[in-house]
């Protein structure tokens, strides 16, 4: 056995003697430098993974902080097919609601996981999932993805108002909009509710 490794390390070294020692060296600085761009190419794009996933929910958009124009901005979105930031928009309003009727402590730096704590509601973790996938995931919205949260989102508050006194029914919070023309979704608000 050792005979047969003592041969083929002697092949090997005949073939490296064989090669002149400039390529060699090429070689080993080309490999080097693959594998920096490699390591800086990984280091880039897991500090950008990073940064997206500490964003805190309230900072997705430069949008006021003003639920019913965040509604409308999505509506405008979903018009234009738009649908990642038509559910990004709805999320943000959705916690401003929810915040504005004390069911959480509303703040831009507030975390789908505090809210989530706060709540305990299967409704809002079917929202929050779908928005995490969406806002830093890179899964691409859909259009039941929207639908879904123009629909549970008033189901949200309800669910809230159930466990914490003093919150408004759903109509107080969701105020009625008139749907506009060529909304895709062919739904009357009150479907909404």
């Amino acid at each position: 056995m050792t005979d047969r490794l003592h041969g083929v390390f002697d092949w090997f070294g005949r073939v490296f003697d064989a090669v002149p020692a400039a390529f060699w060296i090429a070689l080993g600085v080309a490999l080097t430098a693959v594998v920096i761009a490699i390591v800086l190419a990984t280091v880039r794009r897991r500090a950008r993974v990073g940064a997206d996933r500490s964003t805190r929910v309230g900072a997705i958009t430069d949008e006021p902080e003003d639920a019913d124009a965040l509604e409308r901005a999505a509506d405008d979105a979903e018009r234009n097919d738009d649908l990642e930031r038509a559910v990004r928009l709805r999320f943000k309003a959705g916690l401003l609601r929810l915040g504005t009727h004390g069911a959480i402590t509303y703040r831009p730096s507030v975390t789908t996981g505090e809210v989530r704590a706060s709540l305990d509601s299967a409704t809002f973790e079917e929202l929050a999932g779908t928005f995490e996938r969406v806002a830093y995931g890179g899964r691409e919205a859909g259009q039941p993805d929207v639908d879904a949260a123009r629909r549970e989102w008033p189901q949200v508050l309800h669910e809230a108002s159930v466990r914490e006194p003093g919150i408004p029914a759903r109509s107080e919070a969701w105020p009625e909009r008139p749907v506009a023309e060529g909304d895709k979704s062919g739904k009357q608000e009150a479907d909404r509710r």
